[in-house]
């Protein structure tokens, strides 16, 4: 599922388990993935939305319920409906860019066009648009990870 993964893409999906372990969920969710996005994306992500930050999502992620407190995670954890949308979408955006992989700022396009979740919302609160961040991704994104045949 993930051989076209990027390491910084492998790595932000890696940090969601992470977080979504620590806020006590039984699955995957969008937030827990921008949680890892933003772990992971480092300059490249902090450049295409400067606004974001770790804290103002880890606020907004619901606690541990009470009744999980002792419960042990799940070996493994399963992907919400609305990450497997924003899985598939991530190929979508790299396929769209003629990208051979897909990397963290695809995983971002794609949490956009999963409107109606909760990263999504957060990243539209601080100003992220995705047509903007699809253009500025495809603008300067390098040449040596197209599909496009060189001569």
């Amino acid at each position: 599922m993930f051989e076209r993964y990027t390491d910084d893409a492998r790595r932000a999906m890696f940090f969601a388990r992470q977080a979504a372990t620590l806020s006590g969920s039984i699955r995957i969710e969008s937030e827990h993935l921008l949680l890892g996005l933003v772990r992971e994306g480092g300059p490249s992500l902090q450049q295409l939305v400067p606004a974001l930050s770790t804290e103002e999502i880890r606020t907004r992620i619901p606690e541990r319920p009470a009744d999980m407190e002792d419960a042990s995670p799940p070996l493994i954890m399963p992907l919400s409906d609305e990450c497997k949308w924003i899985v598939a979408y991530a190929a979508d955006e790299a396929d769209a860019l003629k990208h051979r992989q897909i990397a963290a700022e695809h995983l971002l396009l794609a949490i956009l066009r999963e409107d109606s979740c909760a990263a999504a919302r957060l990243l539209s609160e601080t100003g992220a648009r995705l047509e903007l961040l699809r253009q500025r991704i495809a603008s300067e994104t390098p040449h040596e990870d197209s599909w496009e045949v060189r001569s």
